[in-house]
C-alpha cells in the first residue's frame, strides 16, 4: 500500500487531533469534519502546513498484503525498527542497517511543507488484545523538538485516524485499545515528527507495561562509566544517586534524588553529597532505615597518579534531606573499585575491587563490614584471595545473601574462569574457599547472584557480552551447578548481544533484564512455567541512545524498574501492570 502521490489540500493546521475520548496524558482535540483522510489540526501556534493525506483505516486494511508481528507476550503488541513497511505510509524514513534503528529525518519546521514531514506506519499484532491502553516508543536519538511528536492510530470504529502528542518521548496513554483492533486483529501506528533534525525510532508498540519518566537531565554527556549511578529504595519510594561533571573543571559531583512517589514518575530536587576527582563506581542502599553511598573517590595526587580511596556516607534522615560527614574505609592506594553495598546481619557491609598493579591491571575482591548498624567505624578489609577467589573484583561483582551468610562470584583475571564464594558465618568474618561454577565462561564482564528456592543462582555473559547464561547450585555452598542455560534470545534471527543488567525473584520466579548492546535495546526475560528449565520469549523493556555499559534492574518493592541512561537523560522505567 503506498501512500497517495499528491498532497490533497492545504490544513488550515496540523497537530493533535482525535475523535476518541480523552487520554491521561495526552488528551486529543476536537478533529475537523473529514472524509476518508486525516488532517491535524494546529495547535502548536505554529503556521499552517502542507500535510498528510492517508487512507481510512478500513481502506488500508484492506489493500494491506503486510504479515502481522506476532506478539512477544499477551499483553503487548511490539514491533522495532525493521518492521517497518515500505508498502504502508511512509515518508523521509530509512533503515540504519549499522545502528539498528529507524531514521526519521524531518525538515517541516523550516520548510512547513508536507513533504519535509517524517513518518512511518507499523503494523502491530492484536490478535489478543493487550491490558494496558497505551502506545510507546523506544528511541536511540530522542527527537529534539518533542513537542513536533506526534502518534496516530488507525480507529476502526469510526474509520479515521486518531492523534496523539506525547508528553514523554517514550509513553502516551489512550483512553482504550479496542477501537484500535482491525477485523483480523491488526492495528496501525504511525509514529509523525516534524521538528529539523533526525530522529531515530528503535521500537513502536502497543499495551508495553514499562513507563520511562526522566529522573535527571544532564547538562553534558553523563558518565558512561559502568557503575556510575545506582538506585534503592528509601522510606518507601525509590531513590537514586549519580555522578555528572561538576562547576569546576575536572570534578564531579556526586548527587542524590528521591522520587516524590512509589512508582518514580516525579522526583524531588538533586542533594550534592561530595564532590571527587574522577569519575569512580557508586552503590546505595537503605541502611537501617536511611540511604547510604558506598563509593569510589579517585584522588589525584599532584603528579597526576591515582590515589583513589573507599569511602562510605550515610543520611542523617530517612529521606536523604541532610547527609553526614564521609567516612574513609579503606584508604589503600588505588581501592574501592565496582562497591557494593549490602547491609549484611545488621551493619552494613561493603565488597570492592583493591587495584593490584603488578599483575597488570588486575583487581583483588576485597570485603569489609562495618562495626556498627550505622557504618561509623569500618575494621580492616578481608581480602577474599586467600579462600581461592583471587579473581578479578570488578565489572559488577555481587554481593547477596544465601542461606543467611554473604555470598558473591569471582572471575579470575584470565577471564574464563567463575567462581562461587560464601562466607562461613552470618557477618563474613571468615569465608568458605571458592567453588567452580564454569570453567569456560569466556571473556564475561557482568554478574549477578541470588538466592532462588534457598540456593544460589547466578547469571553472567560470556563470549565477550554475546551469550547469557544461567546455572544454579544443588546446595547453598555451591559446590556442584547445573550445567549453564543460554538464556539470550535472538531477535528476528539477529544477534543482537546480551549482556546481563541484573536478576532477582518476582513472584516465585527469577527475572533477568538483558541489554541487546547491539540494538541499544534492554530486554527482560524470566522462568517458563513457574521454574527454570524454559525461559520466556524477551520482554521489551527500552530502547536508549548512548551505550550505558550497566542499566540495572531494580527490585524496588513490589514493582519492577529499570535505571537506565539515553543521550544525556537519567531516565527510571517502572512496570506498570505489576
Amino acid at each position: 500500500m503506498r501512500l497517495h502521490n499528491h498532497l490533497a489540500c492545504l490544513l488550515i493546521a496540523i497537530l493533535s487531533c482525535a475523535c476518541a475520548g480523552q487520554g491521561t496524558d495526552a488528551p486529543p482535540v476536537d478533529a475537523m469534519p473529514q472524509q476518508a483522510g486525516a488532517s491535524l489540526p494546529d495547535d502548536t501556534g505554529l503556521s499552517a502546513a502542507n500535510g498528510l493525506e492517508l487512507p481510512a483505516p478500513l481502506e488500508l486494511a484492506a489493500r494491506s498484503n503486510g504479515t502481522r508481528l506476532a506478539s512477544s507476550s499477551h499483553r503487548e503488541a511490539p514491533a522495532y525498527f525493521d518492521d517497518y513497511d515500505t508498502e504502508l505510509p511512509n515518508r523521509n524514513v530509512s533503515i540504519d542497517e549499522l545502528n539498528h534503528f529507524l531514521r526519521m529525518n524531518s525538515d517541516w519546521f523550516n520548510t512547513r511543507q508536507g513533504g519535509d514531514m517524517a513518518y512511518a506506519t507499523f503494523l502491530l499484532d492484536m490478535s489478543e488484545l493487550p491490558q494496558l491502553p497505551c502506545a510507546s516508543m523506544g528511541w536511540h536519538k530522542v527527537p529534539q523538538r518533542q513537542d513536533l511528536l506526534f502518534v496516530g492510530l488507525g480507529n476502526f470504529d469510526t474509520n479515521r485516524w486518531d492523534w496523539y502528542r506525547p508528553q514523554q518521548p517514550e509513553f502516551v496513554e489512550l483512553p482504550g485499545l479496542e477501537q484500535y483492533a482491525g477485523p483480523a486483529g491488526q492495528a496501525y501506528m504511525l509514529v509523525l515528527y516534524l521538528g529539523d533534525d533526525e530522529a531515530g525510532l528503535g521500537s513502536v508498540g502497543l499495551g508495553v507495561p514499562w513507563k520511562a519518566s526522566d529522573v535527571y537531565q544532564f547538562t553534558a554527556d553523563p558518565p558512561q562509566a559502568k557503575h556510575s549511578y545506582d538506585a534503592a529504595l528509601v522510606n518507601g519510594n525509590p531513590a537514586v544517586v549519580y555522578l555528572e561533571p561538576g562547576d569546576v573543571p575536572g570534578k564531579f559531583d556526586m548527587k542524590y534524588s528521591r522520587s516524590l512517589n512509589v512508582l518514580g514518575s516525579q522526583w524531588g530536587f538533586p542533594v550534592v553529597l561530595t564532590s571527587i576527582d574522577d569519575v569512580g563506581g557508586v552503590s546505595m542502599a537503605e541502611v537501617n532505615g536511611k540511604p547510604a553511598v558506598a563509593f569510589q573517590d579517585p584522588q589525584q595526587d599532584g603528579e597526576g597518579h591515582g590515589t583513589g580511596k573507599l569511602k562510605y556516607i550515610r543520611s542523617m534522615d530517612q529521606n536523604g534531606s541532610v547527609w553526614d560527614d564521609t567516612e574513609i574505609v579503606d584508604a589503600l592506594e588505588d581501592s574501592g573499585h565496582d562497591p557494593v553495598l549490602k547491609v549484611v546481619n545488621g551493619n552494613p557491609a561493603i565488597l570492592f575491587g583493591l587495584e593490584i598493579s603488578f599483575i597488570g591491571g588486575f583487581r583483588s575482591a576485597n570485603y569489609v563490614r562495618a562495626s556498627d548498624p550505622e557504618g561509623m567505624a569500618w575494621p580492616e578489609p578481608i581480602s577474599l584471595a586467600s579462600v581461592g577467589a583471587n579473581g578479578n573484583a570488578d565489572a559488577m561483582t555481587p554481593l547477596a545473601i544465601i542461606d543467611g551468610n554473604p555470598a558473591t562470584l569471582i572471575r579470575n583475571f584470565e577471564g574464563d574462569k567463575l567462581y562461587y564464594v560464601r562466607a562461613k558465618d552470618s557477618s563474613g568474618s571468615e569465608w568458605n574457599f571458592a567453588n567452580l561454577v564454569d570453567g569456560a565462561m569466556g571473556q564475561g564482564t557482568q554478574q549477578y547472584l541470588v538466592e532462588y528456592n534457598g540456593l544460589p543462582a547466578v547469571t553472567y555473559d560470556g563470549s565477550g557480552g554475546d551469550n547469557t547464561l544461567y546455572s544454579a547450585a544443588t546446595s547453598s555452598a555451591g559446590e556442584t551447578w547445573s550445567v549453564p542455560q543460554s538464556i539470550s534470545q535472538t531477535f528476528l534471527g539477529v544477534d543482537g548481544g546480551a549482556r546481563p543488567q541484573g536478576m532477582y525473584v518476582y513472584e516465585g520466579v527469577p527475572q533477568v533484564a538483558i541489554q541487546q548492546w547491539r540494538f541499544h535495546r534492554n530486554v527482560l526475560v524470566h522462568g517458563a512455567d513457574g521454574g527454570t528449565t524454559s525461559w520466556s520469549k524477551p520482554e521489551q523493556i527500552s530502547c536508549y541512545d548512548l551505550l550505558d555499559i550497566h542499566c540495572p534492574l531494580l527490585d524496588l518493592g513490589p514493582t519492577r524498574h529499570m535505571l537506565y541512561v539515553s543521550g544525556n537523560r537519567l531516565l527510571m522505567t517502572v512496570d506498570t501492570l505489576h
